[in-house]
């Protein structure tokens, strides 16, 4: 199928003219593929979604879950190469299409707004997805959660910088504030928020979160803020006392 599009983080298999439903197992089949982002052994997918089988009575359920799941998206859609089974390159799918989004903003100083809605929206749909759990024990997973987190990252960096640049300081707080609940020691997350009180003119709690991330920081690597965070709240703080 040509038309096929995946949305992994909406759980949704379509064409252009219908939704495609998916057994459980055919999904979690077409999840690991996705995730994966490289052909995948079929060893590997039976470690990774039959752990609890035997080798040959895994490899055989692999076996029946690609054929039921070629048989719903099309033969052609799932491809073998030498190296394992991937997705084909002319399946749509959310994720390489956030990540190509990604590419593209990254190498522009000013991102036009058709751009940043997608940025947002990518970043929407992402927030707050966590790997399948038939996943975690896996192979796959530390490479599948470097994959999504680093996506996620680029996305509030670009929608942060742009929020605060166009003077939509709780937007940007907003996001900084979800990458702080993920880890309250992410110094860019803290930068941009002690800039968005500054530019907002509220001193005090830019400062406020300067100490809250310096006692995090101390209390989990005993490590003192980056110079360059010391320099914007100690310039801050000196303007204030004038």
């Amino acid at each position: 199928m040509t038309d096929l599009r995946v949305e992994l983080f909406a759980r949704s298999v379509r064409t252009a003219d219908r939704t495609i439903c998916l057994r459980p197992s055919e999904w979690d089949l077409l999840c690991a593929l996705v995730l994966a982002g490289r052909p995948v052994p079929r060893a590997d997918l039976a470690a990774t979604l039959r752990p609890d089988a035997d080798e040959d009575r895994a490899r055989t359920a692999i076996d029946v879950r690609i054929h039921r799941l070629r048989a719903r998206i099309g033969h052609d859609a799932i491809e073998y190469t030498p190296w394992g089974y991937r997705l084909a390159e002319t399946a749509a799918v959310d994720l390489r299409e956030y990540e190509a989004l990604v590419r593209e903003v990254r190498a522009l100083q000013t991102p036009s707004p058709e751009q940043m809605l997608r940025c947002r929206s990518a970043y929407e749909a992402m927030t707050g997805w966590r790997i399948p759990a038939f996943l975690a024990a896996s192979e796959l997973a530390s490479a599948v959660e470097r994959r999504c987190d680093f996506l996620v990252r680029e996305l509030e960096d670009k929608l942060a910088l742009h929020a605060l640049a166009t003077g939509r300081v709780q937007e940007a707080l907003s996001i900084t504030q979800r990458a702080l609940d993920e880890d309250a020691c992410d110094e860019w997350a803290w930068d941009i928020a002690i800039r968005a009180h500054l530019a907002r003119g509220d001193r005090s709690s830019a400062l406020r979160d300067y100490r809250r991330y310096s006692s995090a920081l101390a209390r989990e690597l005993d490590l003192p803020p980056s110079r360059q965070l010391h320099e914007l709240v100690r310039c801050a703080a000196s303007s204030a006392a004038q």
